[in-house]
Parts: C-alpha cells; structure tokens; sequence
C-alpha cells in the first residue's frame, strides 16, 4: 500500500460510514522522522474527536508498507482521569507491520464503534502504565480478518464491566457516533463463528 492508496482508503472509509464531521482529520505526506527509528515514516494520518471519551486513532505509514498504529496518548487519556503523565506516547498499539486493508478497516471500525478501552494503571496520581483491551469477539473478528499480530491488544472475557480500583481501572470509549458503525459485519459475523462452534 501507498501513501495515497492509504490516504484514499481513510477517507472513503469515513465516507461510506459517515464519519467526516465527527473527527479531526489530519493527514500528512512529509511526516517527522526519528533519527533513531530503524523505520521511514511516508504517511501520517490522524483521527481525532474532540471530544476525549472518544477514542483517537493514529496511523502511520512506511516507506517499506509496513503500518503503525497508535491509540490515544497518555497525556490525552490522563487528562480525561484526573492524572499526570509523564510520557506523551501513545497509550497503546504497534510498531510497524504488515496490515491488510481488511484487517485495518476493521480496526476503524471497531475503534469508531467504542469497542476498544484502555487499561491502566496509576499510582500517586500519575498514570503509570495502560493497554488496549476489548471484548473476545472483537478480539477473534480482528484476528479472522487477518490481522497478524495482536499482542498490543488483550482479549476480556468482562469487557464493558466497571473495573475502576484504587490503583488500576479501564476507560471505556462511547462511539463517534450514536448509530454504531456496520452492524451487519460485526454481528453477522460474530453469530456466525458462535453458531459455527469449535
């Protein structure tokens, strides 16, 4: 994939579900470059709601077609909570890899619909650590669509639970919209790999 490819793929991505006034989206084709990343950046796009119980999503694009995505940042996510932070990277995703543009849809998609929350960790009122976390459904839906690696991202048998504690709890993400997102794809496919069984 290229960067126009990608840049086309977002765009009519947000088209088809009618998503352009409800994020920031920023995209750039000269990006910033770390000297110390063994990685060229080509491409750079950023969806962003406004407001932050709304997951953000960045994506990146390299000169090797291999794609990096990054969910919310830590200081975004500690300022929703009440918290410090002392790093401004992202509070959960991947370096780059390989990602189909199936696989990457669906990750829109799931993201846009509220389907991802942050687990987190803080101590003393500084947000300390935090990972992605989402239903087993969502979870397997990501992995048959071919996404290769998901260790950034745990599968939760209580996701949706409150799991607020004294050190430790999960932020739960509303959807960018209040209609979610291709009902027909997520649950046709998640009732037919239930009803398909082991």
């Amino acid at each position: 994939m290229d960067p126009e490819a990608l840049h086309s793929l977002i765009i009519a991505w947000q088209e088809e579900n009618e998503l352009t006034s409800f994020t920031d989206f920023r995209a750039c084709f000269d990006p910033h470059n770390d000297p110390q990343d063994d990685y060229r950046i080509v491409y750079e796009a950023v969806l962003e709601p406004a407001s932050e119980d709304r997951m953000r999503i960045e994506i990146w694009l390299t000169d090797a077609a291999r794609i990096a995505i990054g969910i919310e940042t830590k200081r975004r996510l500690a300022h929703r909570l009440g918290l410090r932070a002392l790093r401004s990277d992202f509070a959960a995703g991947h370096e780059p890899q390989s990602v189909s543009q199936e696989s990457l849809r669906e990750l829109l998609g799931i993201v846009a619909n509220g389907f991802i929350g942050i687990r987190f960790l803080k101590l003393f009122g500084v947000l300390v650590r935090s990972h992605a976390v989402t239903s087993e459904i969502n979870y397997s839906m990501l992995a048959n669509r071919g996404y290769q690696n998901l260790r950034w991202i745990e599968p939760s048998t209580d996701f949706g639970v409150d799991q607020h504690g004294l050190f430790q709890g999960v932020a739960d993400y509303k959807p960018w919209k209040s209609i979610l997102l291709a009902l027909d794809t997520y649950w046709t496919s998640a009732l037919g790999s239930t009803a398909a069984g082991p």
